[in-house]
């Protein structure tokens, strides 16, 4: 089957835990515009205590320079605090607000009712929907998975999606596994529980009036092409996670292969992405900084040149830099800039090699091996 390739096909990077900050929003939208960027799951709490303290409030909402359309996700089970936390993330300018009823991490699972054990009460999930959508504009959504514990068959999934979407919501996002809450650990449960594809395009097939878009498992761009052509046409997106934060680089070529078209983004080189991320760090982030902050905002730049020589003298060179006091006065940007230019030196193709290369071998050839071999 044929899916539509324009703006209604969209790609996401998933929410997670200790990794969708500002920073590595910002620094996915550098490599592809078309990218949906998502935050980490905030508490709604978090957000209500906090709403006096300006600063907290920053760090839980702020929206780097260029993040364009992102969608802010909340947990949480009571109506109206979830309703009222949805009214704060839409003034912060999110796109979209999404209530997470997915999440098997023992951080949230089974305190307070929240997260995946959630699949165990669709009223209740309806109802913080219901609320949440009473009190903004924005598009409000569901991030969930096809189960729970031994709740797992297909008439309980589609009974579910029944029962919440009586709230209107405007978007299903499912993981296609169902999570355990007690017995495996979070990363287990992105793993151990088995993916079932299928399910997912059943479900969607049972509810043609819905939207839905596919998350679990989808590791390469080619993976989530091939889910969408073999996809219903009310699945719209497909969610990667994972392999964002392992190999952000793939995500330069969405335009190419999800939507045939050319690149949405400017940067065509790694090191132009680099240059262009400094530009941004030294905008937008104070000129001293923490050593944490320091550590989180350049997470990405590391990530970006997996499988390059020289991304190891690269990390060094980030790490000792940000453990010396006197150059940290430079904040993240000063950093980030001091280690590229050592290390450009001596890997300059590394950094020059256009993405479309990358694209074309698919795994490179002699030449490339030359300049870019994985290292061991």
């Amino acid at each position: 089957m044929e899916y539509d390739k324009t703006e209604d096909v969209r790609i996401h990077i998933a929410p997670m835990v200790d990794v969708s900050n500002r920073y590595f929003r910002t620094f996915m939208k550098t490599l592809c515009p078309r990218l949906v960027v998502w935050s980490e799951m905030i508490k709604d709490d978090a957000i209500l205590y906090n709403l006096d303290d300006e600063a907290k409030l920053k760090w839980l909402l702020g929206k780097g320079e260029g993040e364009g359309r992102a969608v802010f996700q909340l947990g949480g089970s009571d109506p109206e605090r979830l309703a009222a936390a949805a009214e704060v993330v839409e003034k912060w300018g999110y796109s979209e607000v999404n209530l997470n009823v997915g999440c098997p991490s023992n951080r949230v699972a089974c305190k307070g009712e929240f997260g995946a054990c959630l699949m165990k009460n669709p009223e209740l999930v309806r109802d913080c929907l219901t609320a949440m959508k009473a009190r903004v504009s924005i598009p409000v959504t569901v991030k969930t998975r096809l189960g729970v514990d031994d709740l797992d068959t297909p008439e309980f999934i589609l009974n579910f999606i029944n029962t919440i979407s009586e709230s209107k919501c405007d978007h299903y996002y499912i993981h296609a596994r169902k999570a355990w809450l007690s017995g495996l650990s979070p990363a287990q449960n992105r793993t151990v529980p088995p993916l079932n594809y299928e399910r997912v395009f059943w479900l969607a097939e049972q509810r043609p009036d819905l939207n839905f878009t596919i998350n679990g498992g989808v590791t390469t761009l080619e993976e989530g092409r091939d889910l969408l052509l073999k996809s219903p046409r009310n699945l719209t997106g497909v969610m990667y996670g994972r392999a964002a934060m392992n190999d952000p680089s793939i995500f330069h070529r969405t335009d190419q292969i999800i939507y045939e078209g050319p690149p949405s983004s400017p940067h065509s080189t790694r090191g132009e992405v680099i240059e262009s991320y400094i530009d941004h760090l030294l905008a937008a982030s104070p000129s001293s900084a923490s050593p944490g902050l320091c550590n989180i905002s350049l997470k990405p730049c590391i990530a970006l040149m997996k499988g390059f020589h020289g991304k190891r003298q690269f990390a060094k060179h980030l790490e000792d830099t940000i453990r010396d006091a006197t150059l940290r006065t430079g904040g993240p940007g000063g950093i980030l800039s001091i280690a590229y230019k050592a290390v450009r030196e001596g890997h300059a193709r590394c950094f020059d090699r256009p993405f479309e290369k990358d694209l074309a071998e698919d795994g490179g050839d002699d030449e490339a091996a030359t300049g870019t071999a994985a290292e061991s």
